[in-house]
């Protein structure tokens, strides 16, 4: 999660950390570490939700990064936009925070129109649609899926402490 947070301030304070790092005039930390910091939200999610599942006393039996897997093993509920969110954060993991394009031109066109449908707004204009960029690939969308896991797993160690 550390990683994560540094990742963002990175984005969200991209003129000064450019500078500082003496990076050329003009460069982008959103553009350049964005594709990472959604890997690390991923990341930091599935080590939370095998932590859920170890607390639960069940193992880690899946192999792989699909985090909507990892969420049904621990037999944790989420909305369906949550899943969502999860898909996507599930192909940073995989392929697109580490490369520029995954080994299956069919996992490309999915993550796109994942991307499209979860981080943007739909709003149209005249015979089409432009599409609004939205804060759900943002810190405070993380944060609010992160503390609703954290509570789950904080609850699952008191009760086994309890046990």
């Amino acid at each position: 999660m550390g990683a994560a947070a540094a990742v963002c301030h990175s984005i969200d304070n991209s003129e000064q950390v450019a500078h500082a790092m003496n990076l050329p005039e003009g460069y982008r930390m959103g553009i350049a570490v964005k594709p990472v910091s959604l890997m690390l939200f991923g990341m930091a999610f599935e080590a939370l939700i095998k932590a859920i599942t170890v607390e639960k006393g069940k193992d880690i039996q899946i192999k792989g990064h699909g985090l909507n897997s990892y969420l049904s093993h621990a037999e944790v509920c989420a909305e369906p936009q949550t899943r969502k969110y999860f898909d996507v954060l599930s192909g940073y993991i995989t392929w697109a925070g580490r490369y520029p394009y995954p080994k299956k031109d069919q996992d490309f066109h999915n993550l796109t129109e994942q991307v499209n449908e979860v981080f943007y707004d739909k709003k149209p204009l005249g015979n089409m649609h432009i599409l609004y960029p939205n804060d759900a690939s943002g810190w405070s969308a993380f944060l609010e899926a992160w503390e609703y896991l954290n509570s789950i797993y904080w609850d699952e160690k008191s009760e086994r402490a309890k046990a």
